[in-house]
């Protein structure tokens, strides 16, 4: 059952950061753009939404590796960090589905979108490290937490987006 990360080249390494980024990005821009009417403000939810994002995976990856350090001897961080990325992956659905609600349908879901996306994203990224061979319930216990910061930081985040609609 052990699974190494796939070593085809940096573009494929590369690939799964580069669509996470892009996807927060978008999320972040659409939280923006929706609680804040002023140009600006869609770079920076866009920037708000990647750091985001950036922050809640190096949190999954350092407690990936601290609760599991023989899945770490056997495989390597590379693994495990690859494992997290393809988790993350699950970013893309919710974030066309935000784009479509939001843009196409007028809907005010992208906060609903967001939230879901990275709790879905956490979660998907422990049923790879557990297919690696990482512990089920101390995976998602640390996926649970990691997830719902990550959504609740973007839920005050989109307060505070709001907030700055006078400051424009």
């Amino acid at each position: 059952m052990d699974r190494k990360a796939p070593s085809s080249g940096i573009a494929a390494r590369s690939m799964p950061g580069s669509l996470r980024a892009i996807c927060l990005a978008v999320l972040g821009g659409l939280t923006a753009a929706h609680m804040n009417e002023a140009p600006h403000m869609l770079a920076a939810g866009a920037l708000a939404g990647m750091l985001v994002g950036a922050v809640g995976v190096m949190l999954l990856r350092w407690t990936f590796f601290a609760a599991n350090p023989a899945l770490r001897a056997i495989s390597g961080t590379g693994a495990i960090q690859a494992a997290i990325d393809r988790g993350f992956l699950m970013l893309l659905p919710f974030t066309v589905l935000a784009a479509v609600a939001e843009l196409l349908l007028d809907w005010n879901s992208v906060q609903a979108f967001s939230s879901a996306a990275l709790l879905t994203a956490a979660a998907s990224a422990t049923s790879e490290v557990v297919a690696l061979g990482g512990g089920r319930w101390r995976n998602a216990i640390i996926a649970t937490a990691v997830g719902t910061a990550m959504s609740v930081a973007w839920i005050f985040g989109s307060m505070f987006m709001g907030t700055l609609q006078g400051l424009a």
